[in-house]
């Protein structure tokens, strides 16, 4: 009995670390993607020089939470700009790329609406806030500095859709 017994503590043992620690990865976190208008208000965001060709921005945006108390922690920005290549949703000679990382928080109210959960993302090297307003769930809105919806063009908005990994 007792050999059965220190059998199965060694099991379990050795089965509980093959399993992944949580206290290791003490973050969640969430994705969301975009294809939105160029316009000069991401210059200084995303480093684009002046004369730079750009009628289109990819976005991925993670947004990492604490696992116990959900509270915003970080979030790493990947945006790829740049010309149309014809006939395809892609970009001529491959676009540029552009990573920023920083912290974002969760404040509340747009210019149509006090109560709007808004993600503020402040940027480690940079002055520059991007703030969205949260739809539902599943997506994000970005804002104007004066906290009104940007308006989008017929090809592409300013909404950002939730990700599976």
């Amino acid at each position: 009995m007792q050999f059965f017994l220190k059998s199965t503590l060694l099991v379990c043992v050795w089965l509980s670390s093959l399993l992944p620690s949580f206290s290791q990865n003490p973050s969640v976190s969430e994705r969301f993607v975009a294809s939105t208008p160029c316009g000069s208000i991401f210059q200084s965001l995303l480093s684009m020089p002046h004369s730079a060709a750009c009628d289109f921005i990819k976005w991925e945006i993670t947004f990492q939470r604490d696992a116990q108390t959900q509270a915003p922690t970080d979030f790493q920005l990947h945006a790829t700009y740049g010309v149309y290549q014809p006939n395809t949703n892609l970009f001529a000679g491959g676009g540029t790329s552009v990573t920023i990382s920083g912290k974002w928080e969760i404040t509340k109210g747009i210019k149509t609406n006090p109560n709007a959960l808004v993600y503020r993302l402040l940027a480690d090297e940079s002055d520059k806030i991007l703030s969205f307003v949260k739809m539902d769930e599943n997506l994000l809105h970005l804002l104007y500095g004066d906290k009104s919806l940007m308006i989008g063009t017929p090809s592409h908005s300013y909404t950002f859709n939730k990700t599976a990994r």
